[in-house]
C-alpha cells in the first residue's frame, strides 16, 4: 500500500510542531506533489491495479487523475460542512460518502477487509456496524 498524504512531524512530548514538505492542499492534489520522484513513484506502483481515493471536496475526485488505474478506483468522500448544499454533488461523485463523522471506523474496517481476511464474519459484521 502506498500513502500520499501530508505528514505530521512531532516534537519528543508527542506535540505536533509542523508538516514535512510538500504540503498537499486544494490546489496541488495531483501528481504534481510527488514532484522528481513521480517516475520512480509510478514505477513502484505497476504492479498496483486499484486505487482508494479519499477526499474531503468535489475537486479531490481528480486526484487520481494522470494514474493509470487498470482495475477499480473507489473514491471516497468526507462530508463534514455544508452537508445539506453538498450532499447531492458528493453522492453523484464519489462512490462513498461518509457524513458528519468524525472518524477512520468505516475506512479502517474497510482497509482490514481488504489486506486481510475478507471472508471473515467478523470484519463483515464490522463494516455493517461502522456504516450506520
Amino acid at each position: 500500500m502506498k500513502i500520499v498524504s501530508n505528514w505530521m512531524e512531532f516534537d519528543d512530548c508527542g506535540i505536533l510542531i509542523g508538516f514535512k514538505e510538500p504540503i498537499i492542499h486544494t490546489f496541488n492534489k495531483n501528481k504534481s506533489v510527488l514532484g522528481t520522484s513521480e517516475k520512480s513513484y509510478f514505477a513502484s506502483l505497476s504492479h498496483r491495479e486499484n486505487i482508494i481515493l479519499l477526499g474531503d471536496s468535489i475537486g479531490d475526485i481528480h486526484m487520481a487523475d494522470g494514474m493509470e488505474a487498470r482495475g477499480a478506483i473507489l473514491k471516497i468522500g468526507f462530508l463534514n460542512m455544508n452537508i445539506e448544499e453538498r450532499l447531492e454533488s458528493f453522492m453523484r461523485d464519489y462512490d462513498i460518502v461518509i457524513v458528519d463523522d468524525q472518524s477512520m471506523d468505516f475506512l479502517n474496517v474497510l482497509l482490514q477487509m481488504i489486506l486481510g481476511d475478507k471472508n471473515s464474519k467478523s470484519t463483515n459484521d464490522d463494516l455493517n456496524a461502522a456504516s450506520h
